[in-house]
């Protein structure tokens, strides 16, 4: 499964970048799962059953306990924003 980490991404550049790429991946049979920021209107995205959304407050600390409580399920993590996944070993 493909994470895509937007969560400090809501506006602007970024945000047109990120519908472009959330549309283009929607009409792929990739599995991915959407980890985007609690201030992007929910209905945002038209992502089909089998993907996963989860709508997240853009906080360092809730980020982290995600990724802790998640590592093992991610092949591929893509993150926008230009911060990198936090370190969880």
């Amino acid at each position: 499964m493909i994470l895509i980490d937007a969560i400090y991404t809501h506006q602007t550049g970024g945000k047109v970048l990120l519908d472009y790429f959330v549309s283009k991946l929607e009409e792929t049979e990739a599995e991915v799962f959407y980890l985007f920021d609690d201030r992007i209107p929910t209905n945002a995205y038209n992502i089909k059953n089998s993907n996963k959304v989860l709508f997240l407050k853009s906080s360092f600390l809730k980020r982290f306990i995600f990724y802790k409580k998640n590592k093992r399920i991610f092949k591929k993590v893509f993150c926008f924003g230009n911060v990198p996944p936090p370190h969880t070993n």
